[in-house]
């Protein structure tokens, strides 16, 4: 599966009626089940192609990893919850074995007329942009990493994780191994979802995670993205509570714009 595009990897076929049919593929676990952001990322795409507007492109999705997903088949069945003069909103939901495993809502919206411009870059502002000159770090899968981590380069941009450091922070630049030919909202849902946890740096030792939750807005069109450069992924905990973390990751290019706001729940096992 390694030489296979992420894209291809997330494709489902309709079914008819807002069905559609996906093969998760082997080899991109994360623990038991699919790596999360391939999951929401065949979410995204199946209510993009419920959308018969291609400009109602998506703004903001909430969704919930319920259950691991297994490779084999799986049902995606997309919901209308309502369709106005501009926005859309739907819901999708993933079921294997008669019991629903993922879900997530989607807003698609057109764009607007003269729109304000904000100049302010939320949360941590990149401390270098130059990826080319950051170290790298080999995830091979094993006890540390998960399955899926073969698919992607990593370069550090922050504090490593496993090192004991004090602060729950995290940075990387990222990108598939195996570029898909342009990059598209869904590859954003994915893309935000590659990085290590942050509070894998202030551990010494890796323990099991998962996301329960995944909040997301783009913020820049992918279309203007390079598929060939990497996206830098800043990462920080906002606090937990009796093992139940609430992180906030944000997305980069390589010129420092702000792609995608990611809110992710997770649960420590």
């Amino acid at each position: 599966m390694a030489d296979v595009a992420i894209d291809a990897m997330a494709a489902s076929v309709p079914a008819g009626d807002g069905s559609f049919i996906w093969s998760v593929p082997d080899g991109w676990q994360q623990g038991r089940g699919a790596f999360g952001g391939l999951v929401l990322d065949a979410l995204c795409r199946a209510a993009m192609a419920f959308e018969d507007d291609p400009s109602r492109a998506p703004r903001a999705m909430n969704g919930e990893l319920i259950g691991p997903v297994l490779p084999g088949e799986a049902a995606l069945q997309v919901r209308l919850l309502r369709r106005g003069g501009a926005v859309t909103t739907v819901d999708v939901s993933l079921t294997q074995d008669d019991e629903i495993r993922a879900r997530a809502s989607f807003v698609l919206g057109g764009p607007r007329k003269d729109p304000p411009e904000f100049a302010d870059r939320p949360g941590r502002t990149p401390e270098s942009l130059d990826w080319e000159s950051a170290p790298v770090l080999r995830m091979e899968p094993g006890a540390a990493w998960p399955t899926f981590a073969q698919h992607f380069e990593f370069r550090l941009a922050g504090p490593p994780p496993f090192r004991g450091g004090h602060a729950p922070l995290a940075g990387g630049w990222i990108r598939p191994k195996v570029r898909p030919a342009a990059i598209g909202a869904s590859e954003i849902v994915a893309y935000a979802d590659v990085l290590w946890p942050a509070g894998f740096s202030l551990m010494t030792a890796p323990r099991p995670i998962a996301t329960i939750a995944f909040q997301l807005q783009w913020l820049a069109d992918p279309a203007t993205l390079d598929p060939e450069e990497p996206l830098l992924c800043l990462a920080r905990v906002g606090g937990g509570l009796e093992g139940y973390v609430a992180e906030t990751r944000e997305l980069f290019d390589p010129m420092g714009r702000l792609v995608a706001i990611n809110q992710q729940t997770f649960v420590w096992i």
